[in-house]
């Protein structure tokens, strides 16, 4: 598969998310935000979106969980984006 492809799916997925999110389904777009980060591991976007949700489920150890891994990403030097 190539990567293209890859970011593809990991912005459908987001966006399936997004619309889960809006219709107040978070458990379903937890599932879809941990499947994009299957793909891929790094994307901000997708660990930022799961940390919000299960901020709403009020599990704030998951939620500071992503949002350290998205710090994490960024400072560390030679990581992808």
């Amino acid at each position: 598969m190539t990567w293209p492809t890859v970011m593809r799916m990991v912005t459908t997925l987001i966006s399936i998310c997004k619309i889960a999110e809006i219709e107040g389904r978070i458990d379903d777009a937890i599932v879809f935000y941990s499947s994009a980060l299957i793909i891929d591991p790094y994307d901000e976007e997708s660990l930022i979106g799961r940390g919000s949700c299960y901020t709403v489920k009020k599990d704030h150890e998951k939620a500071v969980a992503d949002f350290k891994k998205c710090l994490i990403f960024r400072l560390k030097p030679g990581m992808p984006r």
